[in-house]
């Protein structure tokens, strides 16, 4: 998995299609990247939560590429912090996490 320092925001458009993750550097905490590559290897693991002050104080990341995970795997991340709302239309979490995390990594 290669890094890369992440400058540029991705584009803050919720409904942006989830097969576009490899044109995205997500950004990713080391433990979150530890249950990444778990979920590869065991795709029915069940991650633990993730912890409430995970959005407030930011752990140092790792520009990790969208192509690195699964969808699955990038689904089930997403699902530790943001739970589907009923009042949003679908994709939710994923979007959601990738407005939150992903750069473009040339731009």
């Amino acid at each position: 998995m290669r890094e890369r320092s992440m400058p540029s925001h991705a584009s803050r458009d919720e409904n942006a299609n989830p097969h576009a993750l490899t044109t995205f550097e997500i950004a990713l905490s080391d433990e979150e990247l530890l249950i990444a590559a778990i979920l590869e290897f065991d795709p029915d693991a069940d991650p633990c939560p993730a912890r409430n002050d995970l959005q407030t104080d930011q752990p140092p990341m790792h520009a990790i590429s969208g192509a690195a995970f699964s969808l699955r795997t990038w689904e089930k991340l997403a699902d530790r912090h943001f739970a589907p709302s009923p009042t949003l239309d679908a994709p939710q979490p994923l979007q959601r996490f990738l407005a939150w995390r992903a750069r473009y990594p040339n731009a």
